[in-house]
């Protein structure tokens, strides 16, 4: 009897003792082929990392952080830099984020300028278009500024500057993005930030120009770099709103831009004209401060009221004039004279000023030289540096 309980113990000893046994292998197993399934799926061939690789869709996204819905306030100010000559606009926005439209033509004058403001970093940079006046001081920028991303339009050019700012591009590590109409940079409730030109690609840089619409509540401004009347026709075409309280004149005011259909397209309160003091180039022509005034538009020169900084709660704004050593950092003033009945300029060194070569030509010329019979914009570094001497009969810049 005694044996027979001992036997039916020992059994239900070895029972248990296989039954906890195939559990726990069962539990091992199903933990390592777990394992072993997220290690498959990683290294299966079938999936292509995409990380990096660029959105060419021309749909309209938002490239900000900010949340559609979230409610923005605070001061926004614009600041028109007096750069001479090019163009530069800095933008305090109301989200905390930065915005520099344009370099100018200076090397330095944009970053010093940005960096007595207190930054050390900015959100947004946007090359209008590759011209030199535009995009000299962007170099320098991205060498010494954080940036997030770099918008620019799909117009290569081929002078050295450019080069250089693709290159100071690649070293800053930014997101770089064609500029193209109908995208957005931020698209939220109380600030919008979007382009409207170019909506096509031109052969020509200033038709190329990206033109930059930002709106912050009940207040607005137009960008338009050196947008001609051809862009300017294609934008009204498009059926984009154009309306704005600020005007950025196209292209420093030349009679090639600001067309009256496009001005009351826009229907601005204030123009703002970023210009050289005496400039070589007639800017802003008559014509158009003609027009402005005939829509009794309030016009802000650089070169006559230095930096232009317009400040907006999202409802009331005011206007800032400031006359600064800026100026006096701007290219030469060249001074015209008249031989033998063809106007000459003469102007002190400056080997950033925008001088003209031709495809075959040994000379570089100021604009309307009489020798230069076709026209590639240039700079006196960059056509001395290949060669270039200066004309004798239209004496550009040493």
């Amino acid at each position: 009897m005694k044996l027979k309980k001992s036997v039916i113990l020992l059994m239900t000893i070895l029972i248990l003792s296989f039954v906890f046994v195939g559990c726990s292998q069962g539990v091992s197993e199903t933990s390592t082929q777990g394992v072993g399934d997220n290690s498959t799926t990683t290294e299966n061939p079938d999936i292509v990392d995409t990380v990096g690789l660029e959105d060419t869709s021309p749909t309209i996204s938002n490239t900000s952080s900010e949340s559609p819905t979230t409610s923005i306030n605070g001061v926004m100010r614009v600041h028109f830099i007096d750069v001479g000559q090019g163009d530069a606009t800095f933008v305090e926005l109301p989200n905390k984020e930065t915005m520099l439209i344009d370099g100018g033509p200076s090397k330095e004058v944009v970053a010093d300028y940005v960096k007595n403001l207190g930054y050390n970093s900015i959100t947004y940079v946007i090359a209008t278009h590759p011209d030199s006046d535009h995009i000299s001081g962007l170099p320098t920028v991205l060498d010494d500024f954080s940036v997030e991303k770099f918008y620019m339009p799909e117009k290569e050019h081929t002078t050295q500057i450019f080069e250089k700012m693709l290159d100071s591009i690649a070293s800053n590590g930014c997101e770089a993005i064609y500029a193209l109409s109908g995208k957005s940079i931020i698209d939220t409730t109380d600030l919008k930030i979007s382009f409207v030109g170019p909506t096509k690609q031109y052969s020509d840089n200033n038709a190329s120009s990206a033109v930059v619409k930002l709106v912050y509540k009940g207040n607005s401004l137009l960008f338009t770099g050196d947008a001609d009347y051809t862009a300017e026709k294609d934008m009204i075409a498009a059926g984009y709103n154009l309306t704005a309280d600020v005007l950025k004149v196209g292209h420093h005011g030349s009679s090639s831009s600001t067309s009256e259909v496009f001005l009351k397209a826009v229907n601005p309160k204030i123009a703002v004209i970023s210009v050289g003091k005496d400039n070589s180039y007639g800017h802003p022509t008559q014509e158009v401060l003609t027009l402005l005034s005939e829509y009794k538009i309030e016009i802000y020169r650089t070169d006559e009221v230095g930096t232009v900084i317009f400040e907006c709660d999202g409802v009331n704004y005011t206007i800032e004039q400031l006359k600064s050593t800026i100026q006096a950092n701007a290219p030469p003033t060249p001074t015209v004279v008249e031989e033998n009945n063809v106007k000459t300029e003469t102007s002190t060194t400056d080997n950033t000023a925008v001088v003209y070569r031709t495809k075959t030509g040994t000379k570089y010329h100021n604009a309307g030289c009489p020798y230069l019979k076709s026209s590639i914009e240039t700079t006196v570094s960059e056509a001395q540096s290949i060669g270039l001497t200066p004309c004798s009969r239209c004496n550009p810049p040493k």
